[in-house]
This record gives structure tokens, sequence and C-alpha cells, in this order.
């Protein structure tokens, strides 16, 4: 509003307004860092706005403008936004937004004040359903307000997206590393090589990003990975060694020729007698059999191999053999 005061014929133009946001050229967007623990931060410049998600010591922001004593900024990473349902359509996590200068909202009320508008076509992520309302990840159209007293200058806006896409970067890859962790610790056997791979990625990633977030994490990894090595390894050399023995006590094929072969029968009631058993090859007797190792019983009208020795029966009309092994021919 503009008044015109008269002072003897000298005219003043005095203007009196709403201070409005430093959004212009006359601001320079920053990358801030906070300066205290549980920081409001508000939907609007003022104590009367509701409080839609608080900040800690050291959480960074990106400073867009400035209200008197108040900061705008970009809607936290984590925090988020408000979308009635009549106004997007939803698959899986995309929602489309139907209509233009649609309002996301700081709460699931109309009451609630808009933190940014959307455009028709315009493509956000829906995190849940609530209500009549979609919980949305907040675009770059929509801000919020803290505190200026708890921001401090930490970068330029260009420094810190770089250094924001490498952060990204890093919790990506710590991401797949908890993914394979967890698959490595669910097995009953997991394979030490197999977790040797894992436990590398979780030390280059603590030695190129010490001050990463998740670095105690890390370190707590990294010591149960070095105990799962260590049982695998045992268990590994265990299977081995037992692989190994049951090897040697394997019985090992013979190689030496059978002394004989034939079919066995009993001996039966027979003078002189010098086995128990003997061998005919088709008609005929071709040895007596004995054996004390072997239950030649078992093997009686069956055609078999022979090893054993040739026992000393000058008086046998057949030689003798002892017998120390029997299978079956084939």
């Amino acid at each position: 509003m503009v008044r015109a005061i008269l002072f003897t014929g000298l005219v003043i133009f005095t203007t009196f307004c709403n201070p409005s946001p430093l959004l212009g050229d006359e601001f320079q967007p920053f990358a801030g860092i906070v300066t205290g623990d549980n920081v409001n931060v508000r939907s609007g410049s003022d104590l009367n706005f509701e409080i839609i998600y608080k900040l800690n010591n050291d959480d960074k922001v990106v400073v867009i403008g400035k209200n008197f004593d108040w900061y705008r900024i970009r809607m936290p990473e984590g925090s988020f936004g408000y979308i009635n349902k009549q106004f997007i359509d939803v698959m899986g996590e995309a929602g489309v937004i139907k209509g233009d200068k649609v309002n996301v909202r700081s709460g699931t009320d109309i009451s609630t004040n808009p933190l940014g508008q959307l455009s028709d076509k315009a493509v956000v992520k829906v995190i849940k359903a609530v209500g009549d309302w979609y919980q949305i990840e907040p675009p770059d159209s929509c801000s919020a307000w803290v505190n200026s007293q708890y921001v401090k200058h930490y970068s330029s806006v260009e420094d810190y997206m770089v250094e924001l896409n490498k952060n990204k970067e890093v919790k990506n890859k710590f991401s797949e590393l908890e993914k394979n962790y967890e698959a490595e610790l669910s097995k009953t056997t997991p394979e030490s090589t197999d977790i040797e791979s894992v436990l590398k990625g979780y030390e280059e990633l603590m030695q190129t990003h010490p001050d990463f977030p998740g670095i105690d994490k890390i370190k707590d990894r990294i010591e149960k990975l070095r105990l799962k090595i260590a049982e695998a390894r045992y268990i590994e050399t265990t299977s081995k060694m037992e692989a190994k023995l049951a090897e040697l006590e394997k019985p090992k094929e013979e190689t030496e020729p059978p002394l004989a072969v034939g079919v066995i029968e009993d001996l039966g009631m027979v003078l002189r007698r010098y086995g128990t058993h003997k061998l005919l090859e088709g008609k005929k007797v071709t040895h007596y059999l004995k054996s004390d190792k072997v239950d030649l019983n078992k093997y009686v009208y069956y055609t078999v191999k022979i090893w054993g020795t040739i026992q000393d029966a000058p008086k046998s009309d057949h030689p003798v053999i002892l017998v120390d092994k029997v299978t079956l021919a084939k």
C-alpha cells in the first residue's frame, strides 16, 4: 500500500508491505549444516506452522531462500508429503498426477499447509496409502522452513550435490553388501571363498569411506565375517580330512588275477576230506576249497573267482586252495 504524505509542499511516498522471502537474485542458495539436535522443520516461516520433520546435529540441507530469521530449504531426505487420492493414479510405487497445481500437503487434511504443487502428468514415488491420501517422497518443487539460528554455511550447492551423489553410491554399495551378508549367514554350510568376497567389500568400504554413517555396523560385520570364515575353513578342512581318511580306508581293488574260477559246491561226506567245498569247471572238479576267512556256503552253486594260496596236500587228487577272498564272477 502506498501513501502520500505532504510536508510543506514536499510529497514523500512511503511503501507498506508484508515482508517477502528473499528468493530472487539477492539470495544465493547454499548447502547448510545443522548445529543442534531435534531442530524443527516447519511447513512455513513461523512458529505457528506445523512441524513436519526434525533435523539433528551435522545433518545437511540445501537452503534456497530466507524470510527474516527463517531459511527456506529443500525437503530433507527422509521427509514426505501427502496428495489426495483423487489427484493421483498409482501403479506400484509410481504415482501420476491428475490435474494442474495439485497441492502436496504436510498432512492428511486440506487444512494443512501446502509444501509445493505438481503439474498434470508429473510422476512421484508413492510410499504408502493413508486413508484418502497417499504419502509420497516429496519432489523438488516442495520446500520447508527451519530457523536460521540452527543452520550455518557448509558449502556451495554444487559441491554438496557431488558429495551427496557419492554418498548415495556408497549407501547403495552398503545395501548390496548387507544383502550378501544376510545370504551368507543364512547358509547352513557357507563357502569360505564366498564369505571372503563379502568381507573384502566391507573392508574396502571402511578404508575408502571412514566417515560413512554406518561405519560401526561395517566394523561389526567385518568381525562376524572373520569368525564365519574361520568356522567355514575348519569345516572345509575337517571334511577334506574325513574324505581322505575314507579313501585310505576304502578297500583297494584287486589287481592280481584270481587263482581259480568256477562253481562252488559242498564237498559232502567223503573219505580223506582235504577241504569243505569243491570248485568245478563244468562238471569237472578242479580244486578243493577251505577257508577260515570266508563263509564258502554263501557261494554254493555260484560261479565265483577265488583268491588264496595252494596248500601242500600230496595225497589229494586235486589241488587244495586255502581261500582268502571270493567274488562273484560277472
